[in-house]
């Protein structure tokens, strides 16, 4: 069974707290293999642990590589920030092909682990 606090979350983005497509991953290898190297140089993509340390993400030899950097820092609530704003989204969706189910959902009074069962997991 994977344990939550190793997930993984990338906001595509180019401005970190402006939320763009946020994706979550069941490990650091299935990230490094889901980002296009050209967008990690062009500064595309931010990520982050599920407990909001700051990951850095660079290109050596063609290959996206994922480095924990603890002088980085962290920011619990940006990532807490970044999965209710995907969870409205995908509320919404959800919402519009007529799941009712979604209607007594609101993603800021949801756990962490409610937030990441509604958006779901990618190379999980």
């Amino acid at each position: 069974m994977m344990d939550i606090c190793d997930l993984i979350v990338l906001n595509e983005s180019r401005h970190e707290d402006s939320a763009g497509d946020v994706t979550l991953f069941a490990s650091l290898a299935a990230l490094a293999s889901h980002v296009e190297p050209i967008d990690v140089v062009n500064d595309e993509y931010f990520a982050y642990t599920l407990a909001g340390e700051r990951l850095l993400l660079k290109v050596e030899d063609g290959d996206v590589r994922v480095v924990r950097e603890n002088d980085l820092g962290g920011d619990a609530s940006r990532v807490r920030g970044l999965l209710e704003e995907t969870a409205d989204f995908v509320r919404a969706a959800r919402l519009s092909r007529g799941d009712r189910r979604m209607e007594a959902l609101d993603p800021k009074s949801m756990s962490i682990e409610e937030l990441v069962e509604l958006i779901g997991i990618s190379g999980a």
